[in-house]
């Protein structure tokens, strides 16, 4: 069977909280993310919630990259899917920018079809 695409949902923890709640910078790190991923961007949205956390959203021609934080318990949430290019290599630029010292990758084969 082969896929349609590749879907990266990752759980990461990191020391740095203030990354976390850092709107620009995480607008940064999604951009550096796709363009380590060999992805082309279409559109970002980042939302700033109160007190604290960002969710930030990256669409691309391949599908989307997005974040959700919780800087008070030093956690975010990724998801990265893509149809093409390297999801695994948007996934090390993220984890590099948010310095994430723990985090759990389930990869999923997405639109298995039958050959044929």
């Amino acid at each position: 069977m082969a896929g349609l695409g590749k879907h990266l949902i990752a759980e990461v923890w990191g020391q740095n909280d203030q990354l976390l709640n850092d709107p620009d910078y995480l607008r940064e790190s999604l951009l550096i993310a796709a363009h380590r991923g060999n992805f082309s961007v279409l559109g970002v949205n980042v939302h700033t919630f109160s007190p604290h956390g960002v969710t930030g959203v990256v669409v691309l021609a391949e599908s989307h990259i997005s974040i959700h934080t919780w800087p008070e318990f030093h956690y975010a949430a990724l998801d990265i899917f893509a149809c093409s290019g390297n999801p695994w290599a948007a996934f090390k630029a993220l984890k590099e920018r948010l310095h994430v010292e723990r985090f759990e990758v389930q990869e999923l084969d997405r639109g298995l079809l039958e050959p044929g």
